[in-house]
This record gives structure tokens, sequence and C-alpha cells, in this order.
């Protein structure tokens, strides 16, 4: 309909009515809950082929992982949140094992357990690093220094003068004093410490003391209040924090390490999941035939009602209508009648 066009006052009446008669449709709870389950049977004998494209998946999947930010003012958002979780006073009054099912931890510590092979190699490179050899030397070296001088000094006569005695010899052997001649000694043989201290760390973490070590952790923080995580968490920073960690997945994303098995995971998971049918997709995520339909008419159902209140689907029929009820083939049409 152009603005040069007259109106004809029983189009105009025919057009309300048509409008009317959507809206009506619209609103008939039967009639939505038909049309669900027949997009749905459409919906089953179509697959994920016939929608999309593995390219479009690439597309989609690389500008929300890859090339959409996610802004400030969000990320602080995010750790304010947080912060009032940890601070929320029900947590004083919460113990962890309200929350967490005891079956789910023995499931975790008999799976943890398990991982001999995992925990051996993470011990090996634990105990060959450079870092874990000066530690465990200077610890050593500490214990040994104020064994000594707690001896010396003490008060049993015996004890204390024979501890001097071999004080005094090693060090007139050695030209060292007796600090010296301890440290000296650990790091001509740090390399020994290193292979006994994995050998005792493996026996002491067995699968059996592994498993055995988280039921003691449970049955000991089990009652804890879930206020305690304070103490390992300051809700304080949470905001600083959540945008700093953001930091590092937002240069790893942008990695040609990341893009590369993205592309190379989509690539795989499209080419076993592209002749599927899309329920059966929905299906694997926990959303039945029966579910979708009833989602899709009860959403469907309040969506339309606020639409058809607000006078918006009105407001947009309205124009489509009268451009073809003004048409002339349909004026034509109607001419006949």
């Amino acid at each position: 309909m152009t603005s040069h066009t007259q109106k004809h006052p029983l189009i105009e009446q025919l057009i309300e009515q048509h409008i009317a008669f959507i809206e009506q449709q619209l609103l008939d709870t039967k009639y939505l809950q038909q049309e669900s389950a027949l997009l749905c049977d459409w919906l089953e004998n179509k697959s994920l082929a016939d929608f999309v494209s593995l390219e479009q998946v690439q597309l989609f999947f690389g500008d929300l992982l890859i090339h959409r930010d996610i802004p400030h003012n969000t990320l602080t958002q995010v750790g304010m949140h947080l912060s009032q979780a940890l601070t929320h006073p029900i947590n004083q009054n919460t113990t962890i094992a309200q929350v967490i099912n005891p079956l789910h931890v023995d499931a975790l510590a008999q799976y943890t357990a398990s991982k001999t092979t995992q925990r051996q190699y993470f011990i090996a490179q634990m105990t060959k690093h450079p870092a874990f050899a000066h530690i465990s030397t200077q610890l050593i070296q500490d214990v040994l220094n104020d064994y000594f001088q707690s001896h010396v000094t003490e008060k049993n006569g015996h004890v204390s003068r024979f501890m001097k005695i071999g004080k005094s010899m090693l060090e007139n052997v050695t030209d060292l004093n007796l600090s010296q001649a301890i440290q000296q000694y650990l790091e001509k043989n740090v390399s020994k410490l290193a292979v006994l201290a994995e050998k005792l760390l493996n026996q002491q973490l067995s699968d059996d003391n592994v498993y055995q070590l988280h039921v003691q952790l449970w049955h000991e923080r089990k009652n804890t209040p879930l206020s305690n995580v304070q103490h390992y968490i300051d809700p304080n920073d949470l905001t600083q924090t959540i945008p700093l960690l953001h930091q590092f997945w937002d240069h790893f994303r942008r990695s040609e390490f990341f893009a590369q098995q993205l592309q190379y995971n989509l690539e795989i998971w499209y080419a076993k999941q592209k002749h599927q049918g899309v329920l059966d997709l929905l299906d694997a995520i926990g959303t039945s035939k029966n579910q979708l339909v009833t989602q899709l008419q009860q959403h469907a159902s309040s969506l339309l009602e606020k639409f058809i209140a607000d006078g918006e689907l009105k407001k947009r029929l309205q124009p489509q209508l009268q451009a073809f009820y003004y048409s002339p083939s349909t004026l034509e049409l109607l001419q006949k009648l």
C-alpha cells in the first residue's frame, strides 16, 4: 500500500479480522502444542548437515571463542558476584558435607589413587628440579645445624662434651666449620638425595596411601563451614583477580595453537555428528522430543501473550497485510467476489 492509495473501509475491516484471527490462533494453547509437535516431527527427519555446514560451525565458534571479547565490566561483575557468594551469611552455617556427596569424594579418591604412572612421573620431575634440591639441602642443613647447636649447649655435660669434640675434630680435618661441611656434603650428594627423595615419596604416596589421604582429609574437613574458604580466597580481591586470570585466557585463545586445535576438534566432531538427527543431538544433552515440545509450547505461549498484549504483533502485521490487500493483483481478485 502506497501513501497515495485510498483506504477502503471493507478492506480495512478485512485486515483487522485477519489480524484478530492470527492473534486468536497464536493464543490457542492446543494450536501451539500441535504446531510445536509438528515442528519436532519435521526436525526428527533432519540432520545437522541440513542446517549448518562445517564452515559455519567453525565460523561460529571462532567468533565466540577467539574474536569476541568479554567486556572488562562483565569480568568485574563476575568477580563481584563471586565475592558476594563467598561472603554470604549462609556459608557460616553450611558445612562441606552438606554440599558434597561423600560417595563422589570416594569415587574421586579411587580415581586419583589409580593414577600411579602419572603420579610417579610428577614425583620424578619434581625431585629432579634444581629448586627441589635447593630447598631440600637447605632444610637438612638447618635441621642438622639446629640439632648440633642445641646439643652442644645443653646441660647434660657428657653429651655436650661429646658433641664439642666431634665438631672440633670435623673442623680440624676438613678446615671447614660445621655448617660449611654439611653444606659441602649435601651439594656433592644432591643427586643421591633426589633419588632417595623420589623413592621415599613413591613409597609414601602409594595407591593405598593416596586413597587413605583423601579419606582422612574428608573426615577432617567435612564438618568445616564453607565460610572457611575465605582463608584461601580473599573475596575482596576477586574483582581484580578475575580480570587478571582472564588475561592469560585472552592471550591463549588468540594463539595459533588454540586456533588449530579448535579447527581440528571441530572437524572431528562435525564428521561424527553431521548425519545425526537434530533431535538425537538434543537427546545427547538430556532433552527428549516430548520435553522439547513442552518447552516450545510453554515459552512460545508466554512470549506471544506478551507480544500480542503490547500490540507489537498488530503493529508488524498491519503494514504487511495492507501491502498485500491493496496490491493490484489482490484488489483484482477481491473485485471478482
